[in-house]
């Protein structure tokens, strides 16, 4: 079909400022651009975009009444004057400072332009390295591109490779050992998950408990070390070998929780800052000074149930029946006494 003035193939159905022109026997496609314009009812819409052969989308509203199956006309917009307007608005995109700023950067080898910031470039370093991992396809590429060799299986110990969940046990949960003598630990470093009570701490509390903790060892056993912790109580031991000569199980102290240590010895021990609640008893034995932020409570007996003064040295005691309301009481290795010197009556 030879180029004519306008095009009016067909009807066409546009809704009062509806900017939808929807058509019936067009092929607008073919014979119109956008940039011309629809005209219809002595009015004309500049068109947006030619969506098919049978759709229009105007530039705005259409300001005239609806049009249902209708006469209408494009009438072409001479290809210089769209090249303008498209050449015109082109040069304002570009005028914004981008290319310009890029225009003043002093090119080199292995340099990468980018923005700092609106209209503002730089140069990056880009390296031939750098532009080997960029083309990479995917993950995979990326990592032989590195050098990162993922391990082969699970006890892959390969220098150099990279662990993968589940390799030497990562992120799996711990196998149980039930039943296994803990001395048994002596030549390996894991972790230990054991409900067996051959060679646990002697004072283990009752059943129920199982026994979370970490053996480590040197290379063929010679020396390690043991740390176990159970699971109900939150109890912790410790305990060290040579050559599978094991010390005995020490319990560690914990300031976290409320703890009671019976017939426990704490070797020249530095207690900081500490609050001790409750009752402090069986005869524990202190060095140096105490100092009390509250009046300690001395145990208290009658005249006829006093402690034996011989296991009592220096001790004091609080006598609830003294003899004239005296109540403080000191052995003197031998005997109670008042302070006044008396013996306790």
């Amino acid at each position: 079909m030879a180029q004519q003035p306008t095009y009016n193939d067909g009807t066409v159905t546009v809704g009062a400022g509806a900017t939808t022109v929807t058509g019936v026997g067009t092929a607008w496609t073919t014979y119109v651009k956008a940039g011309d314009y629809f005209w219809a009812q002595g009015r004309s819409v500049r068109i947006a975009t030619v969506n098919s052969a049978t759709q229009l989308t105007l530039a705005y509203g259409w300001p005239g009444d609806a049009i249902s199956a209708g006469n209408y006309e494009i009438i072409y917009t001479p290809a210089q004057q769209v090249a303008q307007a498209k050449t015109t608005a082109l040069l304002g995109q570009l005028s914004n400072g981008n290319l310009s700023s890029i225009a003043g950067l002093t090119t080199a080898a292995n340099k990468l332009s980018y923005y700092t910031g609106v209209g503002v470039a730089a140069l990056a370093d880009f390296s031939a390295f750098g532009r080997s991992l960029v083309d990479d396809a995917d993950q995979v590429a990326a990592r032989t591109t590195l050098g990162l060799v993922l391990t082969t299986s699970a006890t892959d110990a390969t220098a150099g490779r990279v662990l993968k969940y589940g390799d030497f046990g990562v992120g799996t949960p711990l196998p149980t050992a039930s039943g296994v003598d803990y001395s048994s630990f002596s030549t390996s470093t894991g972790f230990i998950h054991n409900s067996s009570t051959s060679n646990a701490p002697s004072d283990v509390p009752g059943s129920g408990e199982s026994w979370y903790g970490f053996a480590a060892n040197t290379s063929g056993g010679g020396r390690g070390a043991q740390l176990l912790i159970g699971n109900v109580t939150g109890r912790a031991y410790v305990r060290g070998h040579t050559s599978g000569a094991y010390t005995s199980w020490g319990e560690l102290a914990q300031v976290e929780r409320a703890q009671t240590l019976i017939n426990k010895t704490l070797t020249n021990p530095t207690i900081n800052a500490a609050t001790i609640s409750g009752t402090i008893g069986g005869g524990a034995t202190f060095s140096g000074a105490l100092s009390f932020d509250l009046p300690p409570r001395l145990p208290s007996y009658t005249v006829s149930t006093l402690p034996s003064a011989s296991a009592y040295s220096r001790g004091l005691i609080y006598v609830s029946n003294g003899a004239s309301n005296k109540r403080l009481a000191i052995s003197d290795g031998t005997a109670w006494r008042f302070p006044d010197g008396a013996v306790v009556s």
